[in-house]
């Protein structure tokens, strides 16, 4: 029966997160309410034509009439979307009305019930114990009542004997109503594991029946009627550590198999999945890292199936037992105070160090070494390892990701010699878990944006942003990455993957974030962090094709969405790491044709906005002579793109079928939307450039445009000679004294325009001399009267002679 407790070592969280189940529109099991709407219009339309007039009472009427059939039409686009086979019929079928009438409706005058042949039937839950036992007594006795008439289901009735039921009625809704047990074989909970495997197996018999569909209507009928107690075999031992992976990979593989999760087994897991992280977090020991991170990457996939289900609610829930940052990306505690570390022998007196916010394991690393005296050789071969948990943790790391702030409790580290590679193997397995977590939580978050109610959707993303912008670790953390154990050969491969994986993850997350994100949000700088997540990953893993595609099709995104601040300053944010990546990857054509293509439709979408902030933005990173700086641009690449907005570049990738809008692009500015697409040229873009000096010559604005005019010119110059020296045509050299004309005229007008630079700012040669002379006779006269001051001073005492000095001193100082 149902009625076993599953003895579970861990407990759901209180209250419960989400919805147990939606409720079931308009059940066809309920009786059917007709309310006398239809008589009391036609009366009043029969009064109204009678008297010519139409009352206000019709109206109303009329009006209550509208809403009545908008009403019934969102019935029915409700019935038709209801997936009514992931409600346990059973258990709702046998619902009773007269067991559980309300207080409140018992004050209300009751309204007529009308009941079909078709739909009439007797009730076949059994009776309550409790009304057995009065039965059995004699007490509380009725006289000609039988369980039939005690029904609402029941037809016509006399008037007095309605009276008595109405009477028995409410007299038992004043108690606790009883409920009734549907029969449900608790055996089938020891076959889960036989039925998940069985969802493979494609044996069919004589009848054409195939294995796994036996296996599935099975488990999805268990599922549906009795999520808990199916579940049970598996709540019951998660908490063992040797099925704990077992377990999780036989929900995987239950899921996957299910097409749509029934919302109150959604809601059963989830509670109980959350409660088992909580249990892990309570008293953290170790394996509890692998547990948690076994867990969540179950939990998302559970999530889009929880209804009723909030980031404030989960937050809430998470801070009052304080393991928030468990589950969610965005939690922000406070960094613990002071840390104790114990040396590597027993013997030794533990040391404190203070914590400060941004501060790494590094530090608190070798400042131990210090501390205990170990010798410079050996420094490689000791490690911080967690005293609880026993885990090691990676001196790059932040203490704030780890510790956080708990009254009179300190974290305590050991610092523990052990083989250096079979230390640094071990920090690899804990680095390979936290990313695991790490990745758990960005796919929980993501779910929770793009599964979002609509009517709550603005909301969750105020809150979601408000979080992120207050947190330290934002973008920080999402941009983390093992590079020193990425060569160690036991899980270098597998680490990369994993946190290829994480990027990709944190590009759709942010795609997702402006995607929803209204599209007159008033950004301020705060838009450069959500862009730094992109960034950021391109730089990492621009070689990596699904990354360089989601990402750069992000941008398009993001540059669509966001018109407004693109055309002033949207492009500095972003320019900076495209360049850099194109000329750090000159040889990989598949990264430098899909930039080509990303840029060509920046131009497209913004035009002369794009080429601006692409001038100004790059004007401090171009490298003129060749000195091996990484973080500089070689004129030559950059030329090399920009000339390339001249033409058309191949979509390889197939970039724009991950755009959103219509497509093709088309000039966001109506100012340009007359012109050609591609309409770009060099020439064009000197002069812009001399446009921008000529307005404000002594602008910072100006002096950036100075700079990509030194860098592009020459070589602009050189690329029209070789190409007129290469052809040898009269066409060739027509063509380059045409382009040499229309550079000479811009070069005339940035000069002309450009005027007020050639002002001298320093002193002329006439005010040195005056100010020379003035110095000379200034000191001959200082030198002359303090002597006289010393002689008339010497009888009094040295001491008025030495401050005398001083104040002339200070008089020439000021002077100067």
């Amino acid at each position: 029966m149902t009625g076993t407790t599953p003895s579970i070592d861990f407990t759901v969280p209180s209250p419960t997160l989400g919805n147990n189940s939606l409720p079931v529109l308009d059940p066809p099991w309920m009786p059917t309410v007709v309310d006398n709407f239809d008589e009391v219009s036609s009366d009043e339309e029969s009064r109204a034509f009678a008297a010519v007039a139409v009352s206000r009472t019709h109206q109303r009427l009329e009006n209550l009439r509208k809403h009545w059939l908008k009403e019934e039409e969102r019935k029915r686009q409700a019935r038709e979307t209801y997936h009514l086979t992931n409600v346990p019929i059973i258990q709702q079928a046998a619902h009773e009305p007269s067991h559980h009438t309300n207080l409140e409706e018992e004050e209300d005058p009751p309204l007529p019930v009308s009941v079909c042949v078709g739909q009439r039937r007797v009730s076949i839950a059994p009776p309550s114990q409790a009304a057995a036992a009065a039965a059995a007594s004699g007490m509380g006795r009725v006289p000609n009542l039988s369980a039939r008439r005690a029904s609402l289901w029941s037809g016509t009735l006399s008037a007095s004997t309605a009276v008595e039921e109405d009477n028995q009625v409410m007299e038992r809704a004043h108690h606790t109503p009883p409920t009734f047990g549907v029969f449900f074989p608790s055996s089938v909970c020891g076959a889960i594991v036989q039925l998940t495997s069985a969802l493979d197996d494609s044996e069919v018999n004589l009848e054409g029946v195939a294995v796994s569909d036996v296996a599935y209507s099975t488990l999805w009928n268990c599922l549906v009627e009795e999520p808990a107690l199916i579940c049970r075999y598996i709540l019951e031992k998660i908490t063992c550590k040797g099925k704990q992976e077992e377990l999780i990979l036989l929900m995987k593989r239950m899921f996957s198999s299910v097409r749509e999760i029934p919302s109150q087994v959604a809601h059963t897991l989830f509670n109980y999945l959350i409660g088992f992280v909580i249990y892990h977090c309570r008293a953290p020991h170790s394996g509890a890292s692998e547990a948690v991170a076994n867990t969540l990457s179950i939990i998302w996939h559970i999530v889009p199936f929880v209804s009723g289900l909030t980031v404030k609610d989960i937050k809430q829930t998470l801070k009052k037992e304080q393991c928030d940052p468990t589950l969610l990306v965005s939690a922000n505690v406070p960094c613990a105070k002071r840390v104790i570390i114990h040396g590597p022998n027993e013997m030794d007196i533990p040391t404190q160090l203070p914590i400060a916010e941004e501060m790494q394991f590094e530090e608190i690393h070798i400042e131990s070494l210090d501390f205990f005296k170990i010798d410079p050789e050996e420094h490689n071969a000791h490690f911080l390892v967690d005293k609880k948990t026993n885990q090691m943790v990676d001196v790059k790391s932040y203490v704030r990701d780890f510790y956080a702030y708990k009254r009179s409790q300190y974290p305590e580290l050991i610092l523990k010699k052990m083989d250096p590679l079979k230390g640094l193997e071990q920090l690899q397995r804990q680095a390979f878990t936290l990313k695991l977590s790490e990745l758990g939580r960005v796919y929980f978050s993501w779910i929770m944006i793009n599964t979002c109610p609509p009517e709550q959707l603005n909301t969750h993303m105020l809150f979601l942003h408000d979080e992120l912008i207050r947190l330290p670790s934002f973008p920080r953390k999402s941009l983390d990455a093992e590079f020193a154990l990425y060569n160690i050969p036991r899980l270098g491969m597998e680490l990369l993957g994993l946190d290829t994986m994480h990027k990709y993850q944190w590009i759709k997350m942010i795609n997702s974030f402006f995607k929803f994100m209204s599209s007159d949000f008033p950004w301020m700088e705060d838009i450069q962090l959500f862009l730094n997540v992109l960034n950021g990953a391109l730089l990492l893993h621009c070689e990596d094709l699904g990354i360089l595609r989601l990402c750069l099709a992000s941008y398009i995104n993001v540059c669509v969405r966001y018109k407004q601040i693109f055309s002033t300053k949207g492009f500095q944010y972003i320019m900076p790491t495209i360049l850099r990546v194109y000329s750090q990857h000159p040889n990989n054509p598949m990264v430098c044709e899909a930039i080509k293509f990303v840029c060509e439709k920046f131009y497209l979408l913004h035009m002369k906005p794009f080429v601006l902030q692409t001038f100004g933005s790059v004007a401090p990173l171009l490298q003129f002579h060749n000195d091996g700086n990484p973080l500089k641009i070689p004129i030559k690449c950059f030329y090399k793109l920009i000339q390339s907005l001249e033409k058309d570049s191949p979509d390889h990738l197939d970039i724009l079928d991950l755009v959103e809008g219509e497509k093709p692009l088309k000039t966001l500015d109506f100012c340009y939307s007359g012109e050609h697409e591609n309409n770009f040229s060099f020439l064009e873009a000197i002069r812009l450039c001399v446009v921008v000096v000529a307005y404000a010559p002594e602008s910072t604005r100006s002096g950036q445009m100075l700079t990509v005019l030194d860098a592009i010119i020459p070589l602009k110059l050189q690329e029209l000679m070789e190409f007129t020296m290469n052809h040898d045509s009269p066409q060739a050299a027509k063509d380059e004294q045409t382009a040499l004309i229309t550079m000479a005229g811009s070069i005339k007008a940035l000069i002309a325009g450009a005027e007020g630079l050639a002002r001298s700012t320093g002193p002329s040669r006439k005010m040195e001399a005056a100010t020379s002379n003035m110095t000379t006779s200034f000191k001959s006269s200082s030198n002359s009267q303090q002597t006289s001051v010393r002689k008339v001073s010497h009888k009094s005492g040295t001491m008025v002679g030495v401050d005398l000095g001083d104040e002339d001193m200070r008089e020439d100082f000021t002077f100067r």
